[in-house]
């Protein structure tokens, strides 16, 4: 069942699909022949989802639940969803990028306007953006989460991810910019974590997400 702000929420999202809300609460899915006749609905998936009372992954909850209000990063398959998700949410920013530095600036401009940025980003943006968080979030304690999926995680992936899938963890020890992983059952935790963190200790924090951790 949704809770309150959840079904606020959704109430504002489902107009976009031509759904509609009763007196008892949400109407129940109309037939799939419908929802893809609706024009700019993108996948039956992404309303049952919506509808159900399930957030995209349970990250997108709890980065919202722990005051997570501004986003940035280079798109990445491994989290579609929890980018659909921050795109849909008219309570926070959420900005594409194409190159992960450019992300890493715009969370300290969020920062300093009084946001709690977070930058999404693939392991292979790391090294891209290694530079601005060295010069610039380190140096002046300009703090931010920065969500990375990893990719070649224990090998176990395309033969294109195995080097970065090795380094990641070490990129980030050169550095000490403290780090930990996400798993089916910890995203409360690390996320909450991760908040301390950076509001304790004025740095970036990361969190990494192996493929097949968010379904």
């Amino acid at each position: 069942a949704l809770s309150g702000p959840e079904q606020e929420k959704l109430l504002r999202i489902i107009p976009e699909f031509g759904l509609k809300s009763t007196a008892e609460g949400i109407s129940p899915i109309p037939p799939k022949k419908e929802l893809e006749a609706i024009e700019g609905i993108s996948t039956l998936s992404e309303v049952e989802k919506i509808l159900s009372g399930e957030f995209p992954t349970d990250i997108s909850r709890e980065l919202r639940q722990f005051g997570y209000d501004f986003f940035a990063g280079v798109p990445c398959s491994l989290i579609s969803d929890v980018i659909l998700f921050l795109e849909k949410d008219p309570d926070v920013s959420y900005i594409p990028t194409v190159r992960e530095d450019i992300a890493v600036g715009l969370a300290a401009g969020a920062y300093l306007g009084g946001k709690t940025p977070c930058v999404l980003m693939q392991n292979s943006g790391l090294g891209q953006c290694l530079n601005a968080l060295t010069s610039l979030h380190l140096i002046y304690r300009i703090p931010c989460l920065l969500i990375v999926t990893w990719r070649g995680y224990k090998g176990h992936d395309a033969p294109e991810h195995e080097v970065m899938g090795k380094a990641s963890t070490r990129l980030l020890d050169s550095i000490n910019l403290p780090y930990k992983r996400l798993t089916h059952k910890n995203a409360e935790r690390v996320v909450g974590w991760s908040h301390q963190v950076i509001s304790r200790n004025k740095v970036p924090a990361a969190i990494f997400i192996p493929k097949g951790v968010l379904k």
